[in-house]
């Protein structure tokens, strides 16, 4: 996983430590189901539900 994804979704989910582990398996199951790497847009797609715009 590129950092600035990493970065993204540390900035987005901060609740907490759970919901953050949540929100990258989430992203990791999306990727792998679309067959397409993990960029930026597709966090905010697969985290579209989790994070305000």
């Amino acid at each position: 996983m590129n950092k600035d994804v990493a970065f993204f979704i540390a900035e987005h989910v901060n609740s907490d430590i759970r919901e953050l582990e949540g929100a990258l398996c989430r992203v990791r199951a999306y990727s792998k189901f679309h067959r397409r790497p993990i960029t930026i847009d597709l966090a905010k797609k697969a985290l579209r539900d989790c994070i305000a715009n």
